[in-house]
């Protein structure tokens, strides 16, 4: 059988104890796992020495700072952190471990629990246990659940929105104490490593040790049992695997949010890139690059070959009356030139020439060369915001039945 039997009054007189009266027995169990270390057996922790993965937390940041203008260069970071939960046997003997009482077949002597009867009974424990937040589970939160839990792994998943340190950071936290249930002890042998000199209530520091160690084995005994933990993202949903399981907490990794903002301050730096895109704004500085696409404008300036050396010119001399002599001359154009004064009116040819002067027109076609000038019109792209938009959402899960 898997019943603890306890004593019943002072004479010694045995019963079997309820339901009710094994939650003393899961509190200090609860009590047990609360005070163990994260390389303990069945414990959360980062390290994937001797133990299961549980999941992995993502954290998606961008690369750039918050109100920086980076255009097509910003760039997206991700950083994993893998959640365990430890492996292995814990030592079941000696010590305070002493197995419990119960009723023998068919109930006509006392006999100690088998292993059998240990999980039988630890399955009815640690349904309490995880169920109702005994102490030694565990919590997934930024701050802690209440004045009844510790930090036990401090802040192992951190939210990075940006460059700029605009961070949140979650810790795994146990909880330590509770309202103690009402104090009934089980019975164990007395002297049962040597001989057999009667019944003896269990302590509890051996209703502790005993229980909470046993609790410990059957947790990590098979995959997924009741007292196991996962971590799921919120497209993962709940853990497929068999049992119930209760959401322990939540860590959410977030980024902050972009949008296309218009830019009207003087921008007075370098350009040194290739820019091919339509440019529809009005250009009022300098420019010294190379323009080989098509101006649209009207061109009705008159212009006189400063060197002779592009266009060839012909002469037709007349003479009128008086004796006066006028010149005709008839032009030839014959490649680009290069100009350097300052170009203001409307020019609708194609100029593939070098232009070294200020340019205040409209231009309304597609510049492909270098430009090394300074913009004062009017840029909109992405920017990094402050506001901040939810990636993913991460659950500790626990099975509790």
């Amino acid at each position: 059988m898997s019943v603890p039997i306890k004593l019943n009054d002072t004479s010694g007189n045995l019963k079997e104890m309820t339901t009710t009266e094994e939650a003393y027995l899961s509190y200090q169990a609860g009590l047990h796992l609360a005070a163990q270390a994260q390389t303990s057996v069945a414990a959360l922790t980062t390290s994937s020495s001797s133990s299961t993965n549980i999941g992995t937390y993502s954290n998606t940041f961008f690369n750039q700072a918050i109100g920086t203008h980076p255009g097509s260069s910003i760039s997206t970071g991700t950083t994993n952190t893998t959640l365990y939960q430890k492996s292995g046997t814990p030592a079941t003997n000696g010590g305070d471990f002493h197995r419990p009482v119960t009723w023998d077949d068919p109930a006509t002597a006392t006999d100690e629990f088998t292993d059998a009867n240990m999980n039988t009974l630890l399955a009815r424990l640690s349904a309490r246990i995880f169920a109702n937040d005994y102490p030694g589970t565990y919590k997934l939160a930024s701050s802690s659940p209440s004045g009844d839990y510790d930090e036990h792994l401090a802040d192992v998943f951190t939210d990075t929105q940006a460059s700029d340190g605009s961070t949140v950071t979650y810790s795994i936290w146990q909880r330590q104490s509770m309202t103690a249930p009402t104090a009934v002890r089980p019975v164990k042998i007395k002297n049962d490593s040597s001989s057999f000199d009667g019944l003896q209530e269990m302590n509890d520091a051996e209703i502790k040790h005993t229980f909470g160690t046993w609790l410990q084995l059957y947790t990590m005994a098979s995959a997924n049992n009741i007292g196991a933990y996962q971590l799921r993202s919120s497209a993962a949903g709940v853990p497929t695997a068999t049992g119930t399981w209760q959401a322990q907490g939540t860590a959410t990794d977030t980024k902050k949010t972009t949008s296309d903002v218009n830019y009207s301050a003087d921008y007075s730096g370098a350009y040194a890139g290739t820019y091919s895109a339509d440019y529809s704004g009005t250009y009022s500085a300098t420019y010294s690059g190379e323009y080989s696409g098509t101006y649209s404008g009207t061109y009705s300036s008159d212009y006189i070959n400063p060197d002779g050396t592009n266009y060839q010119r012909v002469r037709t001399v007349v003479t009128y009356e008086g004796g006066t002599r006028y010149y005709q001359y008839i032009s030839n154009y014959l490649g680009p030139a290069t100009f350097t004064g300052n170009y203001v009116g409307d020019y609708t040819g194609a100029y593939t020439g070098a232009y070294v002067g200020n340019y205040t027109g409209a231009y309304t076609g597609n510049y492909v060369g270098n430009y090394t000038g300074a913009y004062t019109g009017n840029y909109a792209g992405e920017t990094i915001g402050s506001g901040v938009g939810t990636i993913e959402t991460y659950t500790l899960y626990v099975r509790k039945a």
